[in-house]
């Protein structure tokens, strides 16, 4: 129960300070799939069906919701108090002279980066699991673990973080597309098309690569 008052309160807040809120919706139905994908498997795997052991339960708790969200809500939060309704980041100018564009910024690049952080992991635990290679500690790469093992890594487990993270990437990049921040409705110059493809690139390059950090 309080794991659905939680997830009802975050993503109620995430989604009233704007439409880049609906990412806490991709890294859910997202991260359900990947947890529900051979999830006996893994089970039988890791010998258990918690979150740390590699089988994720489908079933969440209010301290998971929070893990998954807190950061995000606050700095969503922040920003609709201190910088109004959601803008285009600025990735060319990083001294700002524009105080407010410059704060804001940097406050979805911390949102961004904390959805890309959740599916990464998620992703990288649930399929990585799955990896035929044996994982290795990665605070002591040379040795060998057991899948399942917390702090254990493949590498499909790495390209599984860079893929979560693209995918919140993309899921940002779309959602902007939708509420028309990378563009206005006149009739923009291929120049400025040019400027927005590069845009989103950049936006999903740096979404990624929150996710494998």
């Amino acid at each position: 129960m309080w794991g659905s008052i939680a997830a009802f309160t975050v993503a109620f807040l995430l989604v009233g300070t704007g439409l880049r809120g609906f990412n806490l919706l991709t890294f859910y139905f997202v991260s359900i799939k990947a947890t529900k994908y051979k999830h006996e498997y893994k089970m039988s795997i890791s010998g258990s069906s918690s979150n740390s052991e590699g089988g994720a339960s489908t079933i969440r708790g209010a301290s998971q919701v929070l893990a998954c969200s807190f950061v995000a809500t606050v700095l969503s939060l922040v920003h609709a108090y201190a910088c109004g309704a959601e803008r285009r980041i600025d990735f060319d100018d990083p001294n700002g002279e524009d105080g407010v564009v410059l704060f804001s910024s940097r406050l979805t690049c911390g949102i961004i980066a904390h959805h890309a952080t959740c599916l990464a992991d998620t992703l990288a635990s649930e399929l990585g699991i799955l990896s035929k290679s044996s994982p290795r500690l990665i605070t002591n790469p040379w040795k060998v673990v057991p899948s399942g093992t917390n702090g254990g890594v493949t590498v499909s487990g790495l390209l599984f973080s860079a893929l979560g993270g693209a995918v919140i990437g993309l899921s940002t990049v779309l959602l902007d597309f939708i509420s028309g921040i990378n563009h206005n409705n006149t009739t923009v110059s291929d120049h400025e098309n040019d400027d927005s493809s590069m845009y989103a690139l950049r936006l999903i390059l740096f979404s990624l690569s929150c996710g494998v950090l």
